[in-house]
């Protein structure tokens, strides 16, 4: 979709972890470059690292990272920085965002959110739910009228996307396979999803 860019978010501590979440890899392949490799197989013009502490996130991910002047203010300020983005590429008008520990994304997904904004053009965001549970980080931004609020939000001094949705108009996409949206936050988290991905492969 050429009127649409990715931003995939990297910034936080990853202090459960204990290292940088984007770089650890799976299957031989950093878990920032799954997620933006899924982003430019849904056809988006270009993918960007927003939040990144260096240039080494953008290395392992093969893309550009973002100027941040907003650095350590939360995944807020990463999506406002992938919007202004958008005012350097001729035409775009979505912003497709996930968060760099959500490896099993698939590209699927996006084309989901993307075809909601391409289709309704009284919807401002689109993200992805299952059941009752909410990934406001899985989603599809229209710059023109949501980067003022993302913008106000930040210089109020709030860091909260649930908070910012309040103010626009939403659309929820039920995931497809919820287990492609899981946060890789812990080594016990990164080891259950290499062990299900040993699984599927035996089969």
């Amino acid at each position: 979709m050429n009127s649409a860019i990715g931003a995939v978010l990297a910034g936080g501590g990853s202090s459960r972890m204990g290292s940088d979440k984007g770089l650890l890899e799976i299957d031989g392949v950093p878990m920032v470059r799954h997620v933006a490799e899924a982003m430019a197989a849904a056809g988006v013009a270009e993918v960007v690292i927003a939040g990144a502490r260096s240039d080494e996130m953008g290395a392992a991910a093969r893309c550009q990272v973002l100027d941040d002047p907003l650095d350590d203010r939360g995944p807020l300020a990463g999506v406002a920085s992938a919007l202004e983005f958008c005012d350097h590429i001729p035409g775009a008008d979505v912003v497709v965002v996930c968060p760099c520990d959500v490896p099993g994304v698939h590209a699927d997904d996006f084309r989901l959110l993307l075809a909601v904004l391409v289709s309704r053009s009284d919807v401002d965001v689109a993200y992805m739910r299952h059941g009752d549970r909410i990934e406001p980080l899985v989603s599809a931004w229209r710059p023109h009228t949501a980067r003022k609020v993302v913008e106000d939000a930040i210089v109020a001094g709030s860091a909260s996307v649930r908070s910012v949705l309040e103010h626009l108009d939403v659309a929820e996409i039920e995931a497809p396979e919820p287990r492609r949206l899981v946060n890789i936050n812990t080594p016990a988290d990164l080891a259950e999803l290499i062990r299900h991905r040993q699984r599927r492969a035996d089969r």
